[in-house]
């Protein structure tokens, strides 16, 4: 092994196989021979502290006590001699020194520091050897790493006897080393000259000799990188030559362009790069006769819906034109629950190549043939509530774009089926675009569409063409002829009257235009700039933005003020006479930690909403770092399930330290009840809506695989994690409250109209909905109007100023209560702000009846089905918000006033 050559030998890696040698012989030799001289290379950190044996530090990091541990540094050491041959003996030693040294230090430092911190006291000798600077190495080899016997070296915690020297060598070490700030790569370096006499000196008695069967070709670390750097110089020679003859065949045919140089071939595929890492990829024809511009690229049906229904369909469904092959794209979680079903179409289109009224297929229907007439019915049904297509190229909605009011420009990710003029002669929707659609109670279908597809050029080589938007404008033409259609003549008309046989061919037209002012990154914008109400809407929210922050201060600043007063005064009377005449909230002091009534179901709902609040917090502060945007489908939704999933900790934590905190003993209901109340709730209600879309053939009718597959993920994971959560909330001693608890409750005086709990618990939730009615409708038009949402910046703004408004207001009402001596805060405190979900509802129920056009009875039981989950959702939300702030506020307040 240690004379072989090649990529797999020691070639150009003098200090690789000295390591080698050296300090296995050592290793070896202390074993066998010399047993007794083992005690001077133990690595003893408490010798070092105590009796200042400071050479410890150097000889314990020298040579392996541990045969295993010599056999594992060797190895590991061998594999690491490419970095040696990429970057030089002289970096290579650097780096060791100074991950050797970092490492010694560290590990002391460490060590004094877990004993001085947390009282841990660590063993009394760490594993020796040479394992820091091999593992600050170990990044590419991580997982050739045996396992090795688990030994107590830290207290009561069970990890193996190389955590520590994992962690230094490969975390602490290796990240100073390389820190710009700390400069340790300029300090600890071997010298020019050191490195000089044992390149002149050691070198030739450790070097091995130059490879004579291998070929050097660049600068590869093993044998499969130099294979891949093979393979990239035959692709290079290959668009090479094909350049060359590409060119050639350009100046015979009068100079044409060459897109050769946007699409660059690879050896058996072809490859449309985009830089969110999909790749569309084709099999490509002998190498020579292909010509780039022959590149396909494909186009994606999505599911139909519409505004005026709440059932949306796949495209499958409808009697359109099918793709003969082509594999379906995988969906996410979140695409499922959502109702996404992304297709491939029989739109089939060659970059660069234009095509005019292209036929798809043709469609007879007879109408005294029941399929077919059921066929048409559907259709014209689809058609008559506007049913929306929604296709896709490159991850990118093709988007219909007309001019609406005040001369803006709307982009609309859909294109209707068709329209309808009723009998009255009244234009439906789409219908107003033409007005050859003059025909009353006659439906007419959009069967042709004229696509431009917008690309950049790519000036950097071999990326090529990047996709920058797609859009296109739906027809309506009745051809001629069926199998040569000029799109030409009147439109496709489908009157409600219409008896025998009727033919509708789909046709389509494609273009290509270059469009240097939209780069790839921002491709996205054109459409969400032209989204309805945004530009008019900014204004207003800033402003209410701004008053809600100014009322917030101002509440604040009235309960610093009145509080400070408050316990300076109650502090004052210890001294004086009247320290027996106690008033306000201080009068309470003895009852107001006394368990609420109903604890079980209030602890519930703690653990329940702080799954939530924490889900909620992750998802937005993600979505704001833009990996959860429109072009990722389906990552919102799927982000928020997999977080509630791996949320049950802290649920149990919570709901278990507050139970037992109320007195609570029957700790397995409580597990029980915050592991299956709430999430029961949902998923029941989700399942009799999902009952429903099923029953009507909907899309968004969840598979029984994905229900199954949900469950699983509740009762496998959440479940078990909750439970674990519970057990450590349990064991944990219970809350320590800043006053003792009177065993007799105090009778609370009797309440003026506005210091009841009713009318409190109503007018706290207003000041929090101000906050979020304006982002609510923006969230309800994208959920029901299928409009798309991307201001996660500003909605999470919008999550912190409703987090203080619920605090706030939730503690306000408190300190009122609390001053007319009602110490029932608990419950109170979580309702009030949980009131919030109360307004919530009443908009929802507002919006529907003003803002959508839903018809049928089942579309309106799915939208006040699925309104009552965020309606739940929502008021364990911000009843957990006001509960915790409420609780901080009454903990703070009577621990640092004088009580006797």
């Amino acid at each position: 092994m240690f004379t072989s050559t090649g990529s797999s030998g020691l070639y150009k890696a003098p200090l690789s196989k000295s390591l080698l040698l050296v300090p296995s012989a050592l290793s070896l030799l202390l074993a066998l021979l010399l047993p007794h001289c083992q005690k001077f290379f133990v690595y003893d950190l408490h010798a070092v502290k105590n009796d200042f044996q400071i050479w410890r530090l150097i000889c314990g990091r020298i040579i392996c006590l541990d045969l295993k541990d010599t056999f594992c540094s060797s190895l590991l050491i061998y594999n690491f001699r490419i970095f040696e041959r990429r970057y030089g003996s002289r970096k290579f030693a650097s780096f060791l020194l100074g991950s050797w040294v970092l490492s010694a230090l560290f590990d002391f430092i460490l060590v004094e520091a877990m004993q001085f911190s947390f009282g841990i006291t660590a063993a009394s000798n760490l594993p020796s050897g040479f394992l820091a600077p091999v593992f600050a190495l170990f990044v590419p080899f991580y997982c050739s790493i045996p396992r090795v016997q688990v030994a107590q070296i830290l207290g009561p915690l069970s990890i193996t006897n190389k955590t520590l020297i994992y962690i230094l060598g490969l975390q602490v070490s290796g990240m100073c080393y390389d820190s710009k700030m700390l400069q340790v790569h300029q300090v600890l370096r071997v010298p020019s000259w050191m490195a000089k006499f044992f390149s002149r000196t050691l070198e030739p008695i450790f070097s091995s000799s130059e490879p004579t069967s291998e070929a050097r070709i660049g600068m590869g670390a093993t044998v499969d990188i130099q294979r891949q750097q093979r393979m990239e110089l035959l692709d290079r020679q290959l668009m090479l030559s094909q350049f060359a003859q590409v060119r050639r065949q350009r100046q015979q045919q009068g100079g044409m362009i060459n897109w050769n140089r946007l699409f660059p071939p690879l050896r058996q595929r072809r490859n449309i790069n985009f830089p969110d890492g999909r790749r569309s990829e084709q099999q490509a024809s002998p190498p020579l006769e292909v010509s780039e511009e022959q590149a396909e690229i494909e186009l994606f049906v999505n599911r139909l819906d519409s505004v005026e229904s709440v059932l949306p369909y796949e495209y499958t469904a409808f009697d359109f034109c099918q793709a003969s092959e082509g594999k379906r794209p995988s969906e996410n979680l979140g695409q499922v629950l959502f109702g996404e079903r992304i297709e491939p179409s029989p739109y089939k289109f060659t970059f660069n190549k234009e095509e005019t009224c292209k036929l798809v297929c043709t469609k007879t229907y007879h109408t005294e043939k029941g399929e077919d007439k059921q066929k048409l019915d559907f259709l014209k049904k689809s058609m008559l509530l506007n049913y929306q297509h929604h296709w896709i190229v490159d991850n990118m909605p093709v988007t219909w774009c007309y001019d609406v009011e005040d001369g803006q420009r709307f982009c609309n990710p859909g294109f209707p089926i068709g329209c309808y003029i009723t009998d009255k002669g009244h234009a439906k929707d789409a219908c107003v675009i033409n007005s050859e659609f003059h025909e009353r109670d006659t439906f007419y279908i959009f069967n042709h569409v004229d696509i431009k597809i917008y690309y950049h050029v790519v000036e950097t080589g071999s990326m090529g063409a990047r996709l920058v938007a797609a859009k296109l404008e739906p027809k309506s033409f009745k051809h001629t002829h069926i199998d040569k259609p000029d799109c030409s003549g009147p439109p496709m008309d489908i009157s409600n009257k219409a008896s025998g046989e009727i033919k509708i061919a789909y046709t389509y037209s494609v273009s290509f235009q270059e469009d240097k002012n939209i780069r790839w990154a921002s491709r996205w914008d054109y459409i969400l700039e032209s989204m309805p109400h945004t530009h008019i809407q900014w204004f207003s929210i800033m402003n209410s933005l701004v008053i809600v922050l100014f009322l917030s201060g101002m509440v604040a600043m009235i309960m610093l003020r009145t509080l400070h007063k408050d316990i300076a005064r109650y502090n004052q009377m210890d001294s004086t006479e009247d320290a027996q005449e106690e008033f306000g909230w201080k009068l309470v002091h003895g009852d107001i930690f006394r368990p609420p009534r109903k604890g079980m179901l209030l602890s519930v709902f703690l653990g329940s909403g702080t799954q939530i609040l924490i889900m909620t917090f992750v998802t937005l502060f993600f979505a704001c770092l833009g990996f959860l945007s429109p072009a990722n489908r389906g990552a919102l939704m799927t982000c928020a399930v997999v977080l509630w999933v791996l949320l049950g900790t802290p649920a149990g934590y919570v709901a278990a330290r507050f139970y037992k905190s109320f007195g609570g003993e029957k700790w397995k209901t409580n597990v029980l009840l915050t592991s299956f109340l709430c999430p029961g709730i949902v998923f029941a209600d989700f399942f009799l809506m999902n009952l429903i879309l099923w029953g009507e053939g909907s899309s968004a009718a969840i598979p029984f695989g994905t229900l199954v597959a949900i469950l699983a993920l509740w009762f496998c994971i959440s479940v078990p994690l909750t439970f674990i959560g519970a057990y450590f909330g349990f064991k944990k001693n219970a809350i320590e409250h800043p006053v003792r608890t009177n065993q007799i409750p105090r009778q609370i005086p009797e309440q003026s109209f506005y210091t009841k709990p009713l009318p409190g618990i109503i007018m706290g939730g207003i000041l929090p909905f101000g906050c979020i009615f304006i982002q609510l409708f923006f969230i309800l038009n994208s959920i029901w109007s299928h409009q798309m949402y991307y201001m996660f910046g500003f909605l999470f703004l919008v999550f912190i100023i409703l987090v203080i408004t619920c605090s706030e207001a939730t503690i306000l009402l408190c300190y009122f209560h609390l001053c007319a001596e009602d110490y029932h805060w608990q419950w109170r405190s979580f309702l009030t702000s949980g009131f919030t979900a109360v307004y919530f509802l009443i908009y929802a129920i507002h919006y529907f009846f003003s803002k959508l056009q839903i018809t049928g009875t089942a579309s309106t039981i799915l939208y006040f089905g699925y309104t009552m989950i965020m309606v739940l959702i929502f008021f364990l939300f911000t009843g957990t918000i006001g509960f915790f702030a409420c609780f901080w506020f009454v903990t703070k307040i009577y621990s640092v006033v004088k009580v006797d």
